[in-house]
C-alpha cells in the first residue's frame, strides 16, 4: 500500500468504518524526565489514550491522544502554543494532539489537530504567506472523523457552526 492510499482511507473514512479501544497504552515516544545526581537520565512516556483499527484491513490504524506539549509529563514542561480565539470561549485551553497513522503496527505518517472544548479541530498550519495559520483539507478531515468516532452522538455540524461563529479560518474540503 502507498502512502497516499493510507491517506485517504483514513481520511475519507466513517467512524462506522473503525473499532475503537480507549486507554489501551499504546507508546508513542519516551523522553528526558530528569537527570540524577549521578548523571543517570530517568525517561518518562507518554500513551495514546485511542487506537482505531479500520474493520477492512485491520493493517490500518490511527493511534491519538498525546499532547504536543507532553503538559505534566515528569520535570519536563513544553510551553503550550496560544490561540487568541480560544479567550473567548468558557473552557480556553485548546491542546495540540498528534494522530498517528500506522500501518502493521508502524507509524508511517503523523498529523496534528485540536482539542478543545470538547470538540476535535483542524490544526491551522503555518506559513511565510499566511502567518495567523490555515487549515489544510487533511487537518480538516482528520478533525471531522475523530469528532463522529468519540461523539458518535453529537452532530459534528455544531462545532462547525462554533468555528465559524468564532472567526476562526476555515477551508473547503
Amino acid at each position: 500500500m502507498k502512502l497516499a492510499e493510507l491517506q485517504n482511507t483514513i481520511e475519507h473514512s466513517s467512524a462506522e468504518n473503525w473499532s475503537k479501544l480507549s486507554h489501551h497504552g499504546f507508546r508513542y515516544s519516551l523522553h528526558p524526565a530528569s537527570i540524577s545526581a549521578v548523571g543517570m537520565v530517568e525517561l518518562d512516556a507518554d500513551f495514546h489514550h485511542t487506537l482505531l483499527t479500520y474493520r477492512d484491513d485491520i493493517d490500518i490504524q490511527v493511534a491519538y491522544g498525546i499532547d504536543q506539549n507532553f503538559a505534566g509529563t515528569g520535570q519536563v514542561q513544553h510551553h503550550a502554543p496560544q490561540f487568541d480565539w480560544a479567550e473567548k470561549f468558557i473552557h480556553p485551553k485548546a491542546t495540540v494532539v498528534h494522530v498517528d497513522y500506522l500501518y502493521r503496527g508502524n507509524i508511517v505518517d503523523s498529523i496534528w489537530v485540536l482539542s478543545f472544548d470538547g470538540a476535535w479541530l483542524p490544526f491551522p498550519e503555518r506559513s511565510d504567506e499566511n502567518p495567523d495559520g490555515q487549515f489544510s483539507g487533511r487537518s480538516l478531515r482528520i478533525a471531522r472523523l475523530l469528532q463522529k468516532v468519540d461523539y458518535s452522538v453529537h452532530d459534528f455540524s455544531e462545532q462547525e457552526s462554533l468555528m465559524r461563529q468564532s472567526d476562526l479560518p476555515t477551508v473547503e474540503d
